[in-house]
């Protein structure tokens, strides 16, 4: 996923990578406590769940976190996922 999200960031080397990586993982934390589980590359929905983690990392990689912003897409990314959780369980 590293090199998923230095794409979407624009971000070339290796300099950042410890930054990212951290990001990431607070970025999936985030969902986590956000009520959505963790994907696997394999779940239909991924791909919302990869870009959601995209969003919260480009946020807190931009500002560092310290800009409080209004972010309606990333809402409404994890309102699709935890419905689509919902409406999809892993014993279908």
């Amino acid at each position: 996923m590293l090199n998923d999200v230095k794409e979407f960031l624009r971000v070339d080397g290796t300099y950042e990578d410890g930054v990212i990586l951290s990001l990431i993982e607070a970025a999936k934390a985030e969902l986590t406590l956000s009520g959505v589980a963790e994907r696997k590359k394999a779940d239909p929905d991924y791909p919302l769940y990869e870009l959601a983690i995209k969003v919260i990392v480009t946020q807190n990689y931009e500002d560092r976190g310290l800009e409080k912003r209004d972010n309606r897409v990333l809402e409404t990314l994890i309102l699709k996922l935890k419905n689509f959780s919902v409406v999809v369980s892993p014993n279908e």
